[in-house]
């Protein structure tokens, strides 16, 4: 199935992703990380992002800020907002193998 490129368990991960499962795993010890808890890290540091863009917290600063979001790096890979105001960025794909979750690639959609 496809997913947001993030698991703990997927090779050849990137240093933010590295950094995010290892502060994870320190704060939550019994709880692994998922791409949910990745996601949320993501769109809480593009938000800080645009607020620092935008230079003010001002609202429509912000949102123009967010709309002229371009290579965004976060756990979850490179993010860009298109013209749509729609994130562009990599795909993940997880397969079973025998009865276990396997991340095993991203896929980095032609635009």
């Amino acid at each position: 199935h496809t997913t947001f490129p993030y698991d703990p368990s997927m090779p050849n991960m990137s240093p933010m992703a590295k950094k995010f499962t290892e502060e994870w795993k320190k704060l939550y010890p019994a709880k692994e990380p998922n791409v949910n808890a990745a996601l949320g890290y993501d769109a809480y540091m593009l938000i800080l992002d645009a607020i620092t863009r935008a230079g003010k917290a001002d609202p429509e600063a912000i949102t123009k800020a967010l709309a002229e979001t371009k290579g965004f790096v976060g756990v979850t890979g490179t993010t860009t907002i298109n013209a749509t105001h729609d994130a562009e960025k990599p795909v993940g794909l997880v397969v079973i193998k025998n009865g276990k979750k396997a991340y095993e690639t991203e896929i980095i959609p032609e635009l």
